[in-house]
């Protein structure tokens, strides 16, 4: 088995259910694993923990019970009780998971008769033989409870079971987290090989625009994903194909369909020509309507390649078949031969491979198809009888072979008993289906093999999705990037003309609240910037953007004769979109005030800039300067002026944060934010 006892169950919760157990019913226990470790104990008899395993004579006559008991368990018995020289029974079953020995199960230490006034001079007698408290041991000896040995049989039984079932529901919940961890690499791996394929993957609208194309665009054509991304393909095509494709475009429009195998010449960026197979399938969206088309091309050249290596794989098959042939009359006697041995053994396990959920196959050594069921039949789209006179080989895909092949030879080799692969097989009517097959082997006495068999599971439609999901991720990529380029155009168009409207009036208040504005939409604008040039398109780096901020901001304000420096300690951290927007705001505001008022009276300045975590999920934003201080009429719970109004706003309200105004030596203003987990 993969996982021990103890991964199976919490110990803790069995100890505290063995513990009550014994508090309601005065039943010992303990739980002991496969290598001797003791997982739970509950009741164990005094007379035994403080006397008897204190003594080295005696200790040595329990630790002979406990090798007694498990020998007998190992060697399969399921109940076994065991008498030690004081008369004191122990009594042990084993715990069987998934057809595996994993545990013991003891209670113990109890009379399986009422103890009479021998007895206990007996024991008397024990005490001073090996020097013990005579009043203590005794003491200890009249709390030994009293259980018939049906009744001992009985708790074991229920304990076993306990441990059990709470096993089971361990070794289920492990199984359903495999199956997840498996599905999520599934996906994973699939996306990885849109991106990674030789393949050209591509994605238009129904002018034939390009709205996706993965990387080999760049080796099969030499252009760039973002150069391809957004023309159309006609652009890239050979002048002499243009009307034909455009006629099989609008026809495809027309009619909603796609099409295959459609030979086109391409013009490389280097001005060479190249020719691709395509085949293209209609797009369409949640209410029908048809918006573009998916598609693949591939090198003519590779192809002719592949169909090359077919023909071979062909003349390997043909020879196969007519080996098999010969050989599958040697199987057939063989088979005669041992049909009688094989027949009881048949009836057990044949309605469990006849009703089963997924298709099951026995194949023989020489790859040959002994039996299947109405599973596997339906799933490669032929009868018993056909597929009685093939072999797992002739239904193999061609490309999927190789590996099929070598793990196969490894189990005739005797390395391996079981190997598992994910394998397409190729039905009757020509389509082609993915599986996970699963193939245990069955040896005789002498490690030759008997026969394989097969569990295979239909996963086509998973892989279908998969392939959706890819699509699906590449378009809503592409929809955010082009989100964020127009949302920071629009703030730089609007900054712009903010701009040109200080230069066109010499009123002061004009010109300061134009600088203001500016600032604040500059400070918006380099959040989408990152954002833009980042692949992660939902949080911002808040290192780079206040570096690039206070630079922003200095420039603005900037008075000539004024020295001003300043200290960052900024640590690494990023912050998701709706809090780097609203915070780089405040950010802006409180700089700006800074240069605007702090050091008017000063020829220069000191500003100190800190932003660190405090916690796991919280984050502390500190700006200090040293200039006279900010007035002491300012109220943050009731702010009178404009910019404080847009601060504690954003702070207090629109972030749920907290903010401190510190007045010695200068202004310190202290802003505390919980952000979420990623």
């Amino acid at each position: 088995m993969k996982y021990g006892f103890k991964d199976l169950v919490d110990i803790t919760k069995l100890q505290e259910l063995t513990d009550e157990l014994y508090l309601a019913t005065s039943i010992p226990s303990a739980v002991v694993s496969i290598s001797g470790e003791v997982l739970t104990g509950s009741g164990w008899q005094r007379i035994c923990t403080d006397f008897h395993r204190q003594h080295p004579q005696i200790e040595k006559e329990c630790i002979e019970s406990d090798t007694k008991i498990r020998k007998k368990l190992n060697e399969g018995e399921s109940f076994v009780t065991y008498k030690c020289p004081r008369g004191l029974v122990d009594a042990s079953s084993p715990i069987i998971i998934a057809g595996e020995h994993v545990a013991n199960v003891f209670s113990g230490q109890v009379f399986t008769n009422t103890p009479d006034e021998k007895t206990e001079q007996f024991f008397r007698d024990q005490a001073q033989k090996y020097g013990f408290d005579e009043i203590e041991y005794i003491k200890a000896f009249k709390e030994i409870p009293v259980f018939s040995k049906d009744r001992l049989k009985a708790v074991l039984s229920f304990l076993s079971r306990l441990s059990i079932m709470i096993a089971d529901m361990g070794l289920k919940r492990i199984h359903e987290l495999e199956s997840m961890d498996a599905l999520l690499e599934s996906e994973e791996k699939y996306r990885f090989l849109v991106e990674t394929t030789d393949d050209l993957i591509w994605s238009i609208d129904t002018d034939g625009v390009h709205t996706y194309t993965n990387k080999s665009i760049e080796r099969l054509l030499g252009y760039t994903v973002d150069e391809s991304n957004g023309i159309s393909f006609f652009q890239l095509m050979h002048p002499d194909d243009k009307a034909v494709i455009w006629q099989v475009l609008q026809e495809s429009v027309e009619q909603n369909k796609g099409w295959s195998n459609l030979i086109i010449r391409w013009i490389h960026k280097d001005g060479s020509i190249l020719y691709l197979e395509s085949s293209g399938s209609p797009i369409f969206d949640a209410g029908n309507n048809l918006i573009g088309f998916n598609g693949i091309d591939r090198d003519i050249t590779e192809r002719k390649q592949a169909e090359e290596v077919l023909q071979k794989v062909h003349e390997n098959l043909e020879k196969s078949v007519a080996e098999r042939t010969k050989n599958l009359i040697q199987e057939i006697e063989d088979r005669k031969q041992a049909e009688d041995a094989l027949r009881a053994s048949e009836m057990r396990f044949r309605a469990y491979f006849e009703q089963g959920m997924i298709g099951m196959v026995v194949s023989s050594t020489k790859k040959g198809i002994i039996e299947v069921n109405d599973i596997a039949c339906d799933m490669f789209g032929y009868s018993r009888e056909e597929l009685s006179t093939l072999n797992w080989v002739e239904l193999t895909h061609p490309d999927d072979l190789e590996a099929n092949v070598v793990q196969f030879n490894r189990a005739m080799a005797d390395e391996i008993d079981n190997y598992t692969l994910e394998k397409r097989f190729l039905r009757k009517d020509g389509h082609t289906i993915h599986t996970m097959i699963s193939v245990s082997v069955v040896r005789n006495a002498d490690r030759t093999v008997d026969y394989l068999l097969s569990i295979m599971q239909d996963i086509s439609e998973r892989k279908l999705a998969v392939d959706a999901l890819v699509q699906s991720l590449a378009e809503k990529d592409i929809l955010l990037q082009e989100l964020q380029h127009r949302v920071k155009n629009n703030l730089q168009i609007i900054s712009s003309l903010i701009d040109t409207t200080k230069g066109l009036d010499d009123n002061r208040d004009t010109f300061e609240f134009a600088r203001n504005l500016s600032s604040k939409i500059e400070a918006m604008s380099l959040v989408h910037s990152q954002l833009y040039s980042r692949k992660h398109l939902s949080f911002v780096r808040i290192n780079k953007y206040i570096y690039q901020l206070y630079d922003n901001i200095f420039r603005l304000y900037f008075q000539t004769g004024k020295k001003i420096n300043v200290e960052f300690n900024i640590e690494d951290i990023r912050l998701p979109l709706k809090i780097a927007v609203p915070l780089g705001l405040v950010l802006n505001e409180i700089i700006s005030n800074i240069f605007k008022h702090a050091f008017t009276q000063q020829d220069s300045g000191e500003i100190s800039i800190s932003f660190k975590k405090i916690d796991s999920n919280k984050i502390q934003l500190q700006i200090s300067d040293n200039g006279p201080g900010i007035s002491d009429d300012i109220d943050i719970k009731k702010p009178t002026s404009t910019g404080m109004m847009l601060i504690t706003g954003i702070i207090l309200e629109q972030l749920d944060g907290t903010l401190q105004i510190l007045k010695d030596n200068g202004t310190t203003i202290k802003i505390e934010l919980v952000i979420p987990e990623e």
